[in-house]
């Protein structure tokens, strides 16, 4: 096993992208777009980063949220 920074590696360190996906890849770069997606567990609730914030969320029930986050079920 990989480990970087203490963590152990992830999947995709054995991704290979197909060749379409490379094309559409170098089309974005190319085409001078850009895309930063920022989420975490907080996105579950739908309502941005600063939740607690915002809304009359308290630390109790906030820690229930993440056994709801799941990143990669689609």
């Amino acid at each position: 096993m990989t480990v970087a920074a203490g963590l152990p590696a992830n999947a995709q360190e054995n991704y290979t992208p197909t060749p379409e996906n490379v094309k559409a890849r170098t089309w974005f770069q190319d085409a001078k777009f850009g895309m930063f997606i920022h989420w975490g567990v907080y996105s579950v609730l739908g309502d941005g980063e600063w939740i607690m914030e915002t809304r009359p969320i308290n630390r109790t029930d906030y820690l229930k949220v993440p056994s709801f986050f799941n990143p990669v079920k689609i």
